[in-house]
Formats: C-alpha cells, structure tokens, sequence
C-alpha cells in the first residue's frame, strides 16, 4: 500500500527553525519511511509512533487502514523528550 504524508502546522513551523543540514536529513528519512517503512528507525509509544533521525525526534500518528502518516510534531532528543 502506497503510504500518504502530512504534517501538522505545529511540525512545519517546528522544522522551519532548525538549521538546513539537519532539515535535510530529516526530509531525506522522512520520504526512506514512506518508501520502505521497514527501514526506519520507527517505533511504537503509547499514544503515537516517532521515528529517529539523528538527535531528532519526530513524532507521528500512523493510520494503517488508510495508509496515512501524520508529522505531528519534532524535538531535539534530551533527558526531557520522553
């Protein structure tokens, strides 16, 4: 199943802040998770699911019966994140 990709308002102001590199990085395995989900760096949490990307945490809401993945929003990893 081809999966579909949107974000959240809160997750594009997020990335627009962060520096350029690490926004590639970011939009680079964000479309390597639509193509091949296996490859990811994805886990399960109790609400949502976040996927690994560096020092970046980016949280997302994964409707499996629609194939859709929402961004909801990221956060540099630090002893808060979780």
């Amino acid at each position: 199943m081809p999966w579909k990709f949107f974000t959240t308002k809160r997750f594009e102001k997020e990335i627009s802040n962060i520096p350029k590199k690490e926004r590639d990085r970011i939009r680079e395995a964000i479309n390597k998770m639509i193509v091949s989900m296996g490859s990811a760096h994805i886990k399960k949490l109790t609400d949502n699911w976040r996927l690994r990307v560096g020092n970046w945490r980016i949280f997302l809401d994964l409707d499996t019966t629609t194939g859709v993945i929402t961004a909801l929003f990221l956060e540099r990893r630090s002893s808060k994140t979780y």
